[in-house]
């Protein structure tokens, strides 16, 4: 009787082992996947407000850019970013560039929007501003987010 008894709390400490151990790979587990980033939500914004012409600047208000922020036409009647123009200032002219870079590479554009929206808002050509409220949302399209380079 007494080694049934001792096989018994063996079993039971052992199978407690277990399921404090399994409790514990899970809660970590559930941590780690809480503290993935989680890709951006897309804001779309009523098409008539494309292209976004907006600029960069450095020093106060001296504009060493001007970008052109181009959409893609949802069924809804909206866009989102999937292509930037970029215009840059040239010092010898004391003008913008005449021709812009089209920057179409999905990385590309995540880069320059990354840049343009550091302060959480873009300033649009007419002095009005586009605030991207939170931290995880974009203007940028999925295709642009998701893009696997």
């Amino acid at each position: 009787m007494k080694k049934t008894k001792e096989k018994i709390e063996t079993i039971a400490t052992i199978l407690a082992t277990v399921v404090v151990v399994l409790f514990i790979v899970v809660l970590i587990y559930w941590i780690y996947l809480s503290t993935l980033p989680k890709p951006p939500k897309t804001l779309y914004l009523a098409s008539n407000l494309f292209p976004l012409k907006t600029y960069y600047y450095s020093y106060g208000n001296v504009i060493i850019s001007e970008y052109i922020l181009y959409g893609v036409l949802q069924p809804n009647g909206t866009e989102c970013v999937n292509k930037i123009a970029v215009y840059t200032f040239n010092y010898t002219a004391q003008s913008l560039s005449p021709t812009p870079e089209i920057i179409t590479d999905p990385e590309k554009v995540k880069e320059e929007y990354n840049t343009l929206i550091g302060y959480g808002s873009i300033e649009t050509e007419t002095g009005n501003y586009i605030v991207i409220p939170g931290i995880n949302t974009t203007l940028l399209c999925p295709s642009i987010i998701n893009n696997r380079n």
